[in-house]
C-alpha cells in the first residue's frame, strides 16, 4: 500500500514538474532559464534535476517495442561538393569529396564519406544533451569551482589517513558543496538530517529519502539562505 502511494506521489510530483517546464517553454522572449529560475526561486540544480526525471518518466512510458530506429534520409540539396586540397596531376580529373556540416550551438561536426559510423554515434549522442537545452553548460568549470576548498584545504588535514577516512570525507564534501549549488545552508541542512533520519530508523523503505534530498521542496526554511 505504501508503495502504491509513493508511485501515486512521484506521479503527481512529475505532471507538476512537467507543467513548469512548459511555463518555462512559454517565458518572454530574451528572458534565459536563470532568470526564469530566479523569479520563481527555483534552482538551476533543481531545475536540471527535475528535467531528467520527467523525460526518465517519459521514456519509460514508452513499450520497448515502440522504439525503432530508423534511418533519416538527408536531402542531397544539403551535401556539399569540394575538390580535395591535396596536389594533384593537372591532367588528372579531380577527386570529388562529399561532405555534411552539423552546427548546433557554436559546434560544427563535419561529416565526410570516410567517417566511421560508430564514431558519429557516439558524437551525437554525447552532443544531444547540448542540442535539446542551450543552457547545458559545455564545460565542467563550475564543478571544479565548487571542488576548490576542499582541494585547497586537504593540504592541512593530517588526520585522514586511511582510504576509508578519505571517502567518508569526499561523501561529506559532496553533500556540502551540493547544498552549496542549491542554495542552503550547509550546517543547517547537516543538522535537519541527523536529526530527521534517526526518526524514520523503524522504516520498512527509504522512500523518506526523497523528502530529505538537496533539492526537495519541503526541505524547512533555516536550511536555505535568505536572499
Amino acid at each position: 500500500m505504501k508503495s502504491q502511494t509513493s508511485q501515486v506521489a512521484r506521479s503527481c510530483r512529475i505532471r507538476e514538474w512537467a507543467s513548469m517546464f512548459q511555463e518555462c517553454r512559454n517565458r518572454p522572449n530574451g528572458m534565459s532559464v536563470d532568470k526564469w529560475c530566479q523569479e520563481n526561486n527555483i534552482t538551476k540544480v533543481n531545475y536540471y534535476y527535475r528535467f531528467a526525471q520527467v523525460r526518465k518518466a517519459c521514456l519509460d512510458s514508452i513499450p520497448s517495442n515502440a522504439v525503432k530506429h530508423a534511418i533519416i534520409p538527408v536531402p542531397t540539396e544539403l551535401m556539399h561538393t569540394e575538390p580535395e586540397s591535396t596536389a594533384v596531376d593537372s591532367n588528372s580529373p579531380l577527386i570529388q569529396d562529399s561532405f555534411l556540416d552539423i552546427s548546433a550551438n557554436g559546434v560544427t561536426i563535419c561529416v565526410t564519406e570516410q567517417t566511421s559510423s560508430s564514431l558519429l554515434k557516439k558524437v551525437l549522442e554525447v552532443l544531444r544533451t547540448f542540442m535539446e537545452d542551450g543552457e547545458v553548460p559545455m564545460d565542467n568549470n563550475a564543478a571544479e569551482q565548487s571542488i576548490r576548498p576542499f582541494c585547497v584545504g586537504k593540504k592541512n588535514w593530517i588526520m585522514i589517513d586511511t582510504v576509508a577516512g578519505a571517502e567518508a570525507s569526499a561523501m561529506i564534501y559532496s553533500i556540502a558543496e551540493t547544498a552549496k549549488a542549491n542554495k542552503l545552508m550547509s550546517y543547517n541542512y547537516f543538522k535537519y538530517l541527523l536529526e530527521e533520519i534517526p526518526r524514520h530508523m523503524d522504516d520498512h523503505g527509504v522512500d523518506f529519502c526523497e523528502d530529505l534530498l538537496l533539492w526537495s521542496d519541503k526541505l524547512p526554511a533555516e536550511c536555505r539562505k535568505h536572499l
